[in-house]
């Protein structure tokens, strides 16, 4: 978290993220059940914001915001795992597949991943924007490639700049929903046909 150890003219939810960044007992995952809870929301609404505030799309277990040099406290890998599962289970993260075509874990699965794509809004937000957007321009009953979701087509949207796999989580979504069919097309990609 990029001067998280300065205060300079912080809103008073800024103020409130830095003292909850800089306080070291976050750096050790706690024992009690619903102590170990409270630290786990409180490093997933953390997360999201920085996240947000960074436009970065996704967090490893290595990730910079683990370690805070101004005070000398950093989450080792098994707590960046475990608060990084709780954001999975929140449903404002989901794990990256270990590779290309794969299935991401699902929520109730140990990650095999080290990687988490970060849910800046919840998944249904995304999933209704990239609904309304392909209802706005008459794609309802259209197939539309995944790559012009994720390409030109998002320019100027909430998604922009978002992912093709993170776009495909969002995608999935929506088919659970029954709004969308993923169509996987092999060498040229995926797409999606909205109902």
């Amino acid at each position: 978290m990029a001067g998280a150890g300065q205060a300079d003219a912080a809103s008073p939810a800024q103020q409130e993220l830095l003292d909850v960044y800089n306080f070291p007992p976050m750096y050790t995952i706690q024992r009690v059940p619903a102590t170990r809870e409270r630290q786990c929301e409180m490093w997933c609404g953390l997360l999201v914001d920085r996240c947000r505030a960074e436009k970065a799309w996704g967090l490893g277990l290595e990730a910079p915001v683990f370690d805070n040099k101004a005070i000398n406290r950093k989450l080792s890998t098994a707590g960046a795992r475990t608060v990084l599962q709780a954001l999975v289970a929140s449903g404002r993260g989901a794990w990256r597949a270990a590779s290309p075509g794969a299935a991401a874990p699902s929520k109730q699965t140990a990650a095999p991943a080290d990687y988490c794509w970060v849910f800046w809004q919840p998944l249904d937000h995304w999933a209704g924007l990239v609904y309304n957007k392909a209802q706005d321009e008459g794609n309802v009953g259209g197939v539309c490639t995944l790559y012009e979701l994720t390409d030109d087509a998002a320019k100027d949207t909430p998604w922009e700049g978002m992912p093709e796999e993170m776009m495909m989580v969002v995608l999935k979504h929506l088919e659970k929903q029954g709004k969308a069919e993923v169509i996987h097309m092999g060498g040229d990609g995926d797409g999606v046909k909205f109902l």
